[in-house]
């Protein structure tokens, strides 16, 4: 599913793990990058991936991943349907852009290739989902990616109060990469948030029902 989420066919993966078993070959020693027991599971994962796919194929169905996959290639490979598509959408918005992955982004720069009306809104402090393959860098290269395009920061917050933003500010301008921001409060300050130390997501699970408890 990775895999496909990044556009990394079941060939090219195959293509990927047959170097690192080459050079493994040539190096024959276990102190490189990949070791034996990782050179293993990629051999191993890029077989499954592969079967997996043809299995797919031969029983003409397709999984969440290639839905998104097969749109890309469709439009990359028959222009006469790329066209259809662009005239019948012809505005795009794109909510959480910082979530996209780079099949989703490939999906929005050819439908909006012809007419460039897009609007997409995201927060690139935001970004959580690397997990599931989101790229951060379709958020902070949207500029360069769409030239002539405005931004527009907002920077007004309506939930938290200064004190809470003040520290979530700090944190934030840490970010190497990031639109510079600073989040202003509408609701007026009261007490400073505390800082509570926990070992573990249980413990800091547990201190926070306990607080809740005593507030009630």
């Amino acid at each position: 599913s990775r895999a496909k989420d990044e556009n990394v066919s079941p060939e090219e993966y195959l293509e990927y793990v047959e170097g690192l078993t080459a050079n493994q070959d040539r190096t024959n020693t276990t102190d490189e990058t990949y070791d034996q027991t990782e050179l293993s599971r990629q051999q191993e994962l890029a077989g499954a991936y592969h079967t997996y796919q043809q299995l797919l194929l031969e029983n003409n169905a397709l999984d969440f991943g290639d839905l998104i996959a097969y749109t890309l290639k469709l439009f990359t490979a028959r222009p006469k349907i790329l066209a259809k598509y662009q005239q019948q959408f012809k505005y795009v918005l794109v909510d959480e852009f910082q979530d996209t992955n780079v099949i989703q982004a490939g999906i929005v720069r050819n439908l909006c290739s012809v007419h460039g009306n897009l609007l997409v809104v995201g927060d690139d402090a935001q970004s959580i989902y690397s997990f599931r393959a989101a790229e951060i860098k379709n958020i902070l290269k949207f500029p360069e990616t769409y030239s002539g395009a405005k931004t527009f920061r907002l920077q007004t917050n309506y939930r938290s109060t200064p004190e809470i933003l003040g520290l979530a500010n700090a944190v934030i301008e840490q970010n190497v990469d990031q639109f510079q921001k600073e989040l202003k409060a509408v609701r007026p300050g009261f007490d400073k948030p505390s800082v509570v130390p926990t070992s573990d997501a249980r413990q800091e699970a547990q201190y926070i029902t306990e607080q809740i408890l005593q507030l009630r």
